[in-house]
């Protein structure tokens, strides 16, 4: 399992495999996502901060052992990849469109 860090606080673990856990997180799509998405009213990634995939220690991966964090009400992507957020998320990601200019990646 991996951890995705942001600005050296955990954000999110994944039971990706270490490439596929890299091309999720470069993924545009959900760069947009963590642009989009809040905690405690702040975006989880500003766009700028360099993210770090890391190996997931303990503590992180028990997060993996309550299937009840699974909060959409699904059972993870087509290809059974899940990807469990550490933080605490304020509301649903708004439609990218909502997302002010200088805030959106390239």
């Amino acid at each position: 399992m991996f951890t995705l860090e942001i600005d050296g606080t955990a954000i999110a673990i994944t039971d990706a495999n270490g490439s596929l856990a890299w091309e999720i997180v470069n993924s545009n799509a959900f760069r947009q996502d963590l642009m989009a998405m809040t905690s405690d009213g702040t975006p989880l990634w500003d766009g700028r901060v360099p993210m770090v995939i890391r190996p997931a220690p303990p503590q992180e991966t028990e997060a993996f052992g309550a299937p009840s964090l699974d909060l959409d009400g699904t059972d993870g992507d087509e290809d059974g990849v899940f990807m469990i957020f550490l933080v605490p998320i304020d509301h649903d990601h708004e439609p990218t469109s909502a997302i002010p200019p200088e805030l959106r990646g390239s």
